[in-house]
Order: C-alpha cells, then sequence, then structure tokens
C-alpha cells in the first residue's frame, strides 16, 4: 500500500481545516508535520489534527554536530518527543546532519536515542556549501547499522552527481541494501549536487520510474511518501499539484 503524505509545519494553524478536508476527501493519507522551535506549539490548535495519522520531522536545524551536550539543543528535542507524543506519532525524521565520522554521529545519537527515530539520507552539500553526513552509500549502511532510513529521492540524486554515479544505479542500490519504507519526494536538477526541493514539473528527474520503484515496493509493505514541494501562498493547492501530478504520471 502507497500512502500520500503532506508535509506541513506545526504552526500552519490557519492550514489544519484545508489538511483535515483533503483527509477525509481520501486525497492524501497522513501528515508529516515538522517542528518549529521558534514557539511552543499550541497543542490546543493542534488538536484539530488528531484524526489524521501524523509523523513527525524534528527541526532541520537539530544538526547532530550542533546538538551534543547542548542544553537548548535538548530541549527541542525534548518538545518534539513531546509533539510526537500527543500524536502517538509512530516516527520521528531527523536529519544526518553535519558530522562526518560515524563514531562522532552513534555518539550524538545516543544523546536523543528514541525508538521513533529514522535517519534521512543527506545531499553531500546544503544550501551554504557545508558538506553533509550521510549521502554515501557507505554512510547509509553505517547509519542503518543503528536506525531504519527516510530516503529522500532528491537528495539521493543530488548525493549521486556529487560521486559522479549515475543516480538511477545510486538509488536503486540503496533502496536494494537499505530497504527503506519511508520516503521523501520533491523536483531538482540531476545534474546539480545541492538540495533544492523544486515542484516536480520543474524538475529533469524520472518520476515515472521513481512512481515504478514505490508501487513495487507497496506490493509488499506499506510505503510513506512525503511530499516536500513548495507552498505557495497560504493554502494547500500546490501540495496538491504536485501530489495530484505524480500520481498521473
Amino acid at each position: 500500500m502507497l500512502k500520500y503524505g503532506l508535509k506541513m509545519w506545526d504552526q500552519n494553524y490557519d492550514l489544519f481545516s484545508e489538511a483535515v478536508a483533503l483527509f477525509n476527501d481520501a486525497r492524501i493519507d497522513f501528515i508529516e508535520l515538522y517542528y518549529s522551535p521558534e514557539t511552543l506549539p499550541d497543542y490546543q490548535k493542534l488538536a484539530l489534527l488528531k484524526d489524521i495519522p501524523i509523523t513527525i520531522h524534528a527541526t532541520h536545524d537539530f544538526g547532530f554536530r550542533e546538538f551534543i551536550f547542548k542544553d537548548a539543543q535538548l530541549e527541542i528535542w525534548r518538545n518534539t518527543q513531546k509533539l510526537a507524543d500527543f500524536f502517538a506519532a509512530p516516527y520521528i525524521v531527523v536529519h544526518a546532519g553535519l558530522t562526518t565520522k560515524f563514531s562522532d554521529w552513534a555518539v550524538n545519537l545516543r544523546q536523543i536515542d528514541d525508538p521513533r527515530i529514522i535517519i534521512e539520507n543527506m545531499a553531500a552539500y546544503d544550501l551554504f556549501d557545508q558538506k553533509m553526513y550521510g549521502h554515501s552509500l557507505v554512510e547509509l549502511q553505517e547509519i542503518h547499522s543503528l536506525k531504519p532510513i527516510c530516503f529522500d529521492f532528491e537528495k539521493a540524486v543530488k548525493a549521486a552527481c556529487s560521486q559522479n554515479i549515475p543516480h538511477q544505479l545510486f538509488v536503486e542500490q540503496c533502496i536494494k541494501i537499505l530497504q527503506p519504507f519511508y520516503f521523501h519526494l520533491s523536483g531538482g536538477d540531476k545534474d546539480s549536487p545541492r538540495d533544492e526541493h523544486l515542484n516536480l514539473w520543474e524538475s529533469n528527474i524520472d518520476f515515472a520510474w521513481i512512481k515504478k520503484i514505490l508501487l513495487k515496493l507497496a506490493q509488499k509493505k506499506k510505503i510513506y511518501l512525503v511530499f516536500e514541494t513548495p507552498k505557495i501562498y497560504d493554502d494547500l493547492n500546490n501540495d496538491l499539484k504536485n501530489i495530484n501530478y505524480f500520481k498521473k504520471i
């Protein structure tokens, strides 16, 4: 079964009613809720989403290198866990971060270890040209020895570009070896090594090929697919356009 997920932020209070309507109309199957640490969540408003299956994405600023031994980051993590508890979320997606050695990464993981954590693969470079851990298959296998992988197709294509590996070969190897069940999808330029997160129709990535992979996996197990495409204006129309674009391929 292939489940279609909508990406939202915990502060998107004005969009919650629209999201509930999409779920009730079976146009989405779950929501991945990103925790924004700038302000504490309003649980009274968040309760509107309680009837929808929810997964949690930890803040992008929650890099493993910055995390270790810092009380402020520990507080961010505790609030992330609290949000996951509120929704009984089965998964918390965490970026692999900036750490460059597995031994350091593993030490940092022990600071926050939670059975719900799944670790997202990275592009080789972020928007600030910082090299990311978790972009090569070797690094992802290291991570996978401790935690499941959230497999971001666009980031994987970028990682393949930086390693001069054909992206289809890299993606297929990763899926075969890592056995992910939780995926992110967005558009981008397959010939650039840097993360982008564009609309699907702005991309030169072969989404028909990706859909074929996911549908094959979904014959045997439940597959989660979150669309990390741009939000435009103050509604969910662009999210839905990307979901429908993929469904019609």
